[in-house]
């Protein structure tokens, strides 16, 4: 009776310590080395959403604290293949985005920072080949834009500021054309 009373203990002592260890750290591991690492307030109450079409297939994974979008988020085509992938901080786009087509290739590489579009920016070709590359400032296109053929030639560049085109050089085998604009913006 003395030996199953003590096994009892035992068993309820390792249940809660194992408890008050989970609800402290979060179990990683690198390379054959496991790690503890210690979570924040926020990063304990980080919840994965999932949403689902009709069909059962996945259509959403989201990171949220509370009712805010914050972490990793993803969209996906109803074949299973990823749509679109990001991260948000504090309900907005941060960081590195990606958009894919159907099958997987990529169509879009752009970055945010705090919402805005910030840094570089490419399109693709739904080869695969690269379609426009250029940059965004505070959320507007400046500087050199370069279009290109499906082939991976350069068409035009198109020449930006405060994101209103101000300069377009057509691009051929034989010769460059440029052409100077009136500030229209392109959408």
């Amino acid at each position: 009776m003395k030996i199953t009373i003590k096994k009892i203990i035992f068993l309820i002592n390792f249940i809660l310590v194992f408890q008050a260890n989970a609800q402290q750290t979060q179990q990683t591991t690198t390379t054959n080395s496991p790690q503890k690492v210690s979570l924040n307030a926020t990063e304990q109450k980080r919840l994965l959403k999932k949403m689902y079409y009709n069909s059962g297939a996945l259509k959403e994974t989201k990171q949220m604290v509370g009712k805010t979008l914050d972490g990793s988020w993803k969209h996906f085509y109803e074949n299973g293949q990823v749509h679109k992938e990001g991260q948000f901080c504090n309900g907005k786009e941060n960081g590195l985005w990606k958009t894919y087509t159907k099958t997987g290739v990529v169509t879009k590489i752009e970055q945010f920072q705090n919402g805005v579009e910030q840094g570089e920016w490419k399109a693709y070709h739904t080869n695969g080949s690269i379609a426009v590359k250029g940059s965004f400032v505070n959320g507007q296109r400046q500087g050199k834009w370069n279009v290109y053929t499906t082939e991976g030639l350069l068409e035009k560049i198109v020449t930006f500021q405060n994101d209103m085109d101000t300069h377009i050089a057509f691009v051929t085998k034989e010769q460059i054309s440029t052409y100077h604009t009136t500030n229209i913006a392109i959408q």
